[in-house]
C-alpha cells in the first residue's frame, strides 16, 4: 500500500498544485490523495485544477475530493442563473469567482455540473474523519447538517460523535506555526486546519503573509509530516502610472495594514 495525503483549499492554483503532486510529493497509482475542497475561485485556473483532478481519476489514481463551500456556491449560482428570466441575467461568468469554468457559449460545461454534484460532504476511515470547514455538535445529528460542514468555523469537538479521532479540514486560513501546533495534538482527536492560505500569498518578502501565509499544504497522514509548496501562481498586476499610490515606495506599501496606516497619518499630519 501507498502512502495517504491530505491537500486542501487549492482556490484555482492550478501552477502550485502541479508542483507539490508531481515534483514533491510524486503521487502514485499506489497512493491515496484526498483532497479537501475549495478547488476552485479566487486563483486563476480553475478550470484546469478541476481538470486535472478528473483526469487523475480516469488514469486510476485513488483520488477522494470532496465539496468545499466555493464548490456549492458555482452550483448555487448556476441554479440560480438558469431560473432568472433570460432578458434580465448577466453574463454567467459574471456572477462567480471562477470565470475559466464557462465555456465559449457563456454556460458551464455540464461535466463540471456533474463533478461538482457528485461531491461527498465528508470522509470517514479507521483513524480520521475529513471535511472541508468542520462538524457542528450542537446540531441534532452534526453528520447530516451539511451547510456546516461547509462554512463552520470556531467549533469545539465533541468526542462522543468523532470517537476519539481527529478531524482534518481547511476552510480557514492557518499560520503554519499553528498548523504544526495542532498536528502534535493528533492523537487527542482534536481538528487540525491544513489552510494555510495559499491563495493569500503576497510576493513581497518581509510582509507577515510571506512570512505565515500562502503556502499549498500536504499532510502524510502515516507519518503525520507536512510537506509545502509556496503559491507560485500568484501573478502582480501593474499599479496604474496615475494613482496616488504609485508614489508610494514598495517597501511602504507592503506594510501590515496597521502600521501602513500609521506612517500615513504620520506622513499626512
Amino acid at each position: 500500500m501507498g502512502k495517504r495525503w491530505v491537500v486542501t483549499d487549492i482556490h484555482g492554483c492550478y501552477k502550485t498544485m502541479y508542483r507539490l503532486l508531481h515534483q514533491i510529493l510524486k503521487i502514485s497509482k499506489d497512493d491515496q490523495l484526498f483532497m479537501l475542497g475549495d478547488f476552485v475561485s479566487k486563483g486563476p485556473s480553475s478550470a484546469k485544477v478541476l481538470d486535472h483532478i478528473m483526469d487523475l481519476q480516469a488514469q486510476g489514481y485513488e483520488v477522494y475530493p470532496i465539496r468545499g463551500n466555493h464548490e456549492q456556491k458555482i452550483l448555487d449560482k448556476w441554479a440560480w442563473w438558469q431560473g432568472e428570466p433570460e432578458s434580465l441575467r448577466g453574463p454567467f461568468a459574471g456572477t462567480i469567482k471562477a470565470p475559466d469554468l464557462v465555456d465559449a457559449n457563456g454556460q458551464l460545461p455540464q461535466k463540471y455540473i456533474d463533478f461538482l454534484e457528485s461531491l461527498p460532504y465528508f470522509i470517514e476511515t479507521d483513524d480520521v474523519w475529513m471535511v472541508h470547514a468542520g462538524f457542528d455538535f450542537h446540531a441534532e445529528d452534526p453528520f447530516r447538517d451539511t451547510d456546516a460542514m461547509m462554512v463552520i468555523r470556531g467549533y469545539e469537538v465533541d468526542h462522543a460523535y468523532t470517537k476519539g479521532k481527529p478531524i482534518i479540514h481547511g476552510h480557514t486560513p492557518t499560520l503554519f506555526a499553528s498548523i504544526q501546533r495542532q498536528l502534535k495534538e493528533f492523537d487527542r482527536g482534536g481538528a487540525i486546519s491544513l489552510d494555510n492560505g495559499c491563495v493569500l500569498y503576497h510576493p513581497k518578502e518581509g510582509t507577515w503573509r510571506s512570512k505565515t501565509m500562502g503556502r499549498l499544504l500536504a499532510l502524510d497522514l502515516d507519518t503525520r509530516q507536512l510537506y509545502l509548496q509556496r503559491n507560485i501562481d500568484y501573478v502582480p498586476k501593474p499599479m496604474p502610472a496615475h494613482s496616488p499610490l504609485a508614489k508610494i515606495p514598495s517597501w511602504v506599501r507592503t506594510l501590515p495594514v496597521p502600521v501602513f496606516q500609521r506612517l500615513i497619518h504620520r506622513i499626512v499630519g
